[in-house]
């Protein structure tokens, strides 16, 4: 086998390979530096870091079994897991070191990269165009720079890395028999990179059917010719491959890598239809979905060569166009044979086209999850093929002439600081989530998921009114959005208009009677009301509906624990819903543990009471809540007094 460091020798190209690699991290700090000061957003964000107590506690051994077990937000993605779990153990809620810890995954994935394309093709300059391409994409923005896409980069590293050793594998069997250890064991570390690669995300899946590309091209395992001279001459430093194999053992190859594929696929449909996100066919048609998929694919490659007016969401339109599906349709049609008729003398046109539209089917909208459009972020491994074509493809053109290549080296060095341009540029959208959506807004105005988000956002500032105007909007745009018509009562709600914010949850209520947050919402709008009975029955319903609903436990407690009636139970039952709520948020919320004050002086627990009140008191100043710090200053004035406290 050829070693990269015997190659570059060879060719002289050791010291250049060096400054590539450093001018290639310098380019992916500078494009991305300002992820550091980026904060997290209100988009998946708190459920996967941010109020997802799991990951919050660290890496221990019951998080690692439930990482392992969970569905949670609709997805099996055990390492993912682990990775944020990671972050949080060495650095809390700190969105710097965790924003920090993507960059570095997708700096690896870039000089990982350069280095396959290297090893593969035995071409410096072309390998360091498309590792650069990679790296300052601003399509691939989206996921560096959202913390919940960590999924994005960390199956990306698995996945190149998969495709590294799946190639020694390749190699070393030219050189041994294949039964021999020292040519298997790459097979094994390839196989074992490629599940752990789909155990960070699913998207992986089609890596087997790249793998048989790559033996076409540039690998050139199997018996079909290439008659392009560069590209056998290339080969032949690279590999020293002599010996095509039969398709038949290629396919052979590649049953392991299936296997897993099909394994991962079946578990991650699962989870998605679980969680809701798998669109049924009753509701959108098969002919709509290839039509959308057409057009799907036309957008994605529209953006990898114009990436402007990027969005972090985009809606799902009724129906999409008859002209752009069918120029769509044309497009994808010339392309496609263009590569089919060229695959002899331009291989890198096949290989290249077939990774970009391979590697996107499973989120092609075929198989649609969710409601999104598009998503910038399901290009980032695919556009690799792409960048492939255009590496070689101008490097065909330009070989025939001095002034040629030139002209494209100064072109392509123009092409790649534009791209850190933008990429800067969209990184700094994603600094919060105000920011965010109001961009997203302005791209695509008719968003109510946006919307919902940007009101989020205001709600969090004290933007009441400007939050209420979102949340109508979003309820206009899309009639029937149950979390819009929500977060419309709470907005209402946080104005003093409680009256209107019952009307409002009652009415998204209708449209989805398990929303369990609603529901526990609704009890609290009833009991500023005075209808304190009622308020009781909306939180024994939310909790029929999700046993471990913090809010709604904390919620019933302290109804209980300050009822003016004498009940002896409510003490007693308040103090074990407390307790549970506290439990569950491991006594992170100091309005919660105010609560189990409440409730232990409820129980006539005074002394407990007045330990669990300091506690409380405690840690809201150190969060700076000093609404909660006065409350129990208060409270503990009645405990020490021996009184409970009565509403």
């Amino acid at each position: 086998m050829v070693s990269i460091p015997v190659l570059m020798s060879r060719n002289g190209n050791t010291r250049w390979a060096i400054v590539c690699c450093a001018i290639l991290a310098g380019l992916v700090l500078a494009a991305f530096g300002p992820v550091a000061g980026n904060g997290f957003i209100n988009y998946d964000d708190p459920d996967y870091v941010v109020r997802n107590e799991r990951v919050l506690s660290g890496l221990t051994w019951d998080n690692t079994v439930w990482a392992f077990q969970t569905f949670h937000a609709g997805n099996w993605h055990p390492i993912t897991w682990l990775s944020h779990m990671v972050d949080c153990q060495f650095f809390g809620l700190n969105a710097r070191a965790h924003h920090l810890t993507s960059l570095l995954f997708h700096l690896a994935n870039s000089l990982i990269l350069f280095f396959l394309m290297l090893r593969l093709t035995a071409t410096l300059w072309r390998s360091a165009f498309v590792a650069a391409l990679f790296a300052l994409h601003p399509l691939h923005v989206e996921s560096v720079a959202w913390i919940s896409e960590r999924k994005d980069v960390l199956s990306a590293f698995f996945g190149l890395l998969s495709i590294w050793f799946y190639a020694s594998y390749a190699r070393r069997t030219s050189d041994a028999p294949r039964s021999t250890l020292h040519a298997l064991l790459p097979f094994l570390l390839s196989l074992v990179l490629f599940a752990l690669g789909l155990m960070s995300k699913a998207m992986l899946v089609t890596l087997p059917f790249l793998l048989l590309l790559l033996d076409f091209w540039p690998l050139q395992r199997t018996r079909l010719p290439i008659v392009h001279e560069e590209l056998s001459l290339a080969n032949e430093v690279s590999s020293k491959s002599s010996c095509p194999v039969a398709f038949s053992r290629l396919v052979l190859e590649k049953l392991p890598f299936l296997t897993l594929a099909a394994i991962s696929g079946v578990i991650t449909f699962c989870a998605q239809k679980r969680q809701g996100a798998v669109v049924p066919v009753t509701l959108l048609s098969l002919g709509s979905r290839f039509e959308h998929a057409l057009v799907s694919y036309g957008i994605y490659l529209m953006k990898t060569f114009w990436p402007v007016r990027l969005a972090v969401y985009y809606p799902l339109p009724d129906q999409e166009p008859l002209g752009a599906v069918a120029l769509a349709g044309a497009g994808l049609t010339l392309i496609s044979l263009s590569a089919v008729l060229l695959w002899r003398t331009r291989p890198y046109l096949a290989v290249g086209w077939l990774w970009f539209v391979g590697m996107l089917a499973p989120v092609s909208g075929l198989v649609q999850t969710g409601l999104q459009a598009q998503a910038d972020r399901y290009s980032y491994l695919p556009s690799i093929g792409l960048f492939i074509v255009v590496a070689w493809g101008l490097a065909d053109i330009a070989r025939a002439s001095r002034i040629r290549q030139i002209s494209f080296a100064s072109g392509s060095a123009a092409i790649l600081v534009l791209c850190g341009i933008l990429t800067n540029a969209q990184t700094r959208l994603w600094k919060d989530s105000e920011t965010l959506f109001r961009h997203t807004i302005d791209i695509t105005p008719e968003n109510p998921v946006a919307r919902v988000n940007l009101g989020s956002a205001l709600i969090e500032e004290g933007k009441f009114a400007e939050a209420k105007q979102q949340f109508a909007e979003a309820v206009r745009l899309k009639p029937g959005y149950a979390e819009a018509q929500s977060n419309l009562g709470f907005a209402l709600a946080m104005q003093g208009k409680s009256g209107d914010a019952v009307a409002q949850y009652r009415l998204a209520l209708g449209i989805n009677a398990r929303l369990v947050r609603t529901r526990s919402l609704l009890g609290s709008a009833l009991l500023a009301q005075g209808k304190r009975a009622e308020a009781v029955a909306e939180y024994r319903t939310a909790l029929r509906e999700d046993p471990d609903w913090p809010a709604a436990l904390n919620d019933l407690a302290w109804v209980l624990a300050t009822s003016p009636e004498k009940s002896p139970d409510n003490g007693a039952e308040a103090v074990r819903l407390a307790e549970k709520a506290c439990t569950l948020t491991k006594f992170h919320e100091p309005l919660f543990i105010g609560t189990l004050a409440a409730a232990y002086a409820r129980a006539n627990r005074f002394k407990e009471a007045i330990m669990t009140a300091e506690r409380a008191k405690t840690l809201a100043a150190k969060l700076g809540e000093k609404a909660i710090v006065e409350r129990n200053e208060h409270l503990l004035e009645l405990y020490h007094a021996g009184k409970p406290y009565t509403e």
